[in-house]
């Protein structure tokens, strides 16, 4: 039984339905919901009306289990926004050469594009992926750029048709298991794109 289960062993439950799903209530099953209480970082389950033992509750701490996940996300986020703070100082010739300064919606799709991607990573393969170089471009858009033991990865962000979108080309070096696209940054995860990225574990 799901709960007796959930008594002896809860790591893998919570791991597979909250940190996947970043949900603060889950129905299990129909019978059963499991609820995080974010002020005490403890989860309580619950067999509601219908089910045997109704209204029967239980709960237990994970704060060493949860809580670590939140703060790692927080400091990703953090990490992130950091490195796009000198872009935001940019003006335009900031080359010398006549260059644009990044635009806004350029650096801030980036910002989307490495939240969500790194987020995804983390959850499918439980490590968070090295932050890239961050540089500007003289058109206006942003490049991404990963050097890795086993893989390279440029993403271009600049817009098409009025709307960000990435450009892409990752490869294992020496043209190994190639990546080449482009797609729009519009708050969907490209899976193709983020199952390739698991190759930039430094």
């Amino acid at each position: 039984m799901i709960i007796d289960k959930l008594k002896t062993g809860p790591d893998d439950l919570l791991k597979s339905y909250f940190h996947k799903h970043h949900a603060y209530k889950l129905r299990i099953t129909s019978d059963l919901i499991l609820e995080i209480d974010p002020g005490t970082d403890s989860i309580a389950w619950s067999i509601v009306e219908g089910a045997e033992n109704k209204g029967k509750n239980y709960s237990f701490g994970v704060v060493n289990l949860y809580k670590p996940i939140i703060n790692q996300q927080q400091k990703y986020t953090t990490l992130i926004f950091d490195r796009f703070r000198n872009l935001t100082k940019l003006e335009n010739d900031w080359d010398f050469e006549g260059g644009l300064k990044p635009l806004s919606i350029n650096m801030a799709a980036a910002e989307q594009f490495l939240l969500q991607y790194g987020l995804f990573i983390f959850e499918e393969f439980g490590w968070w992926p090295p932050l890239p170089e961050i540089n500007p471009v003289n058109n206006g858009s942003v490049d991404l750029s990963w050097h890795t033991k086993k893989a390279r990865m440029l993403i271009n962000i600049r817009l098409l048709e009025n709307a960000p979108f990435a450009f892409y080309y990752g490869d294992l070096y020496k043209n190994v298991v190639p990546t080449k696209g482009n797609i729009p940054i519009d708050g969907i995860l490209y899976e193709h794109l983020a199952q390739w990225m698991k190759y930039l574990n430094p």
